[in-house]
């Protein structure tokens, strides 16, 4: 833990670190808004009596603020007796990567996700347009608790995100979230094709 937080407070630019600072943060949610009603989470099982939607905060591994107003249906979480979902999904809003503004990042990390509640079941899946791919799985080892009073405040912390961040320091990268490194690789690719090594 002390590691994530030494990381999250550095200046390291390199796609390692990088990568290793965000997987830190996508280990908490921490995040305020408005809404009524409390709701629980334990991986892919909700409960609770609630309308929450958030408005600015730590989620999905990037400080943001999340739209208002119409935009604001776009981070909304419905519970009722284990009916209902959960909608993320950035793309509309002006999102704060620890100082640049990126909502691709949050995209293209998968953190993004609708996730209809079915009897108490929540499935993560891909927003519109998008993919679903293995990235989408950390929702379903998060451990949160939304309350809304008029004010709504949601906390959480996930045991698959931590051990997401332990396994990046040796490069096993089990949500496929790791992209500056992902790039790095690709880039290097394309320079070798591009300059193959003399005599090869």
């Amino acid at each position: 833990m002390l590691l994530g937080f030494v990381t999250l407070s550095t200046g390291c630019a390199s796609p390692y670190m990088i990568d290793r600072r965000r997987d830190a943060a996508d280990i908490f949610t921490a995040t305020v808004g408005h809404g009524y009603g409390v709701k629980a989470q334990a991986g892919p099982l909700a409960a609770g009596v609630a309308v929450i939607m958030d408005h600015q905060g730590l989620r999905g591994g990037a400080l943001a603020e999340f739209p208002r107003g119409c935009g604001g249906w776009d981070m909304i979480d419905v519970n009722v007796l284990g009916f209902g979902g959960q909608r993320f999904n950035v793309s509309s809003s002006n999102t704060v990567d620890y100082g640049a503004r990126n909502h691709e990042t949050l995209e293209a990390r998968n953190k993004t996700y609708n996730a209809p509640s079915i009897a108490g079941l929540t499935i993560p899946l891909a927003v519109e347009g998008d993919k679903w791919t293995r990235g989408h799985l950390y929702r379903l080892t998060q451990l949160e608790l939304a309350v809304g009073v008029g004010p709504a405040v949601r906390i959480g912390f996930n045991p698959g995100e931590l051990l997401d961040f332990i396994l990046g320091w040796f490069l096993i990268d089990i949500y496929n979230d790791d992209i500056e490194m992902r790039r790095h690789r690709e880039q290097r690719k394309s320079n070798n094709r591009l300059h193959p090594t003399r005599g090869s």
